[in-house]
């Protein structure tokens, strides 16, 4: 059986942690790039479609606009991130972006 006959469609979740499917979570850089785990941070949790082999769950195929992105599993700690810290990095990672932006300017 070759691997495009294994292949199924579903849905993912993009939330802050990274893209939620079967309980595991999902990036690449990408989606880090283009923002999606902050915005999923400030507004919530959206739906996106994907495409995965069920054989080997260790990356997922997001369909998004007119190009497929891959994203590989990533092993999240059991260890819980105090809100109030996670929000100061998000912020810290905003300012610094603005920061790079203005100086891309001069």
């Amino acid at each position: 059986m070759q691997i495009t006959e294994r292949l199924e469609v579903s849905v993912a979740y993009i939330t802050a942690k990274g893209i939620k499917f079967n309980d595991l979570y999902y990036t690449n850089g990408k989606m880090i790039q283009l923002g999606w785990f902050e915005r999923a941070l400030k507004k919530g949790e959206w739906k996106v479609p994907i495409i995965y082999d069920p054989i080997d769950v260790s990356e997922i195929y997001i369909l998004h606009l007119y190009q497929v992105i891959n994203a590989s599993a990533i092993n999240l700690s059991d260890q819980k991130i105090n809100s109030d810290i996670q929000k100061l990095y998000f912020e810290a990672v905003q300012l610094l972006k603005t920061r790079l932006k203005g100086d891309s300017k001069e």
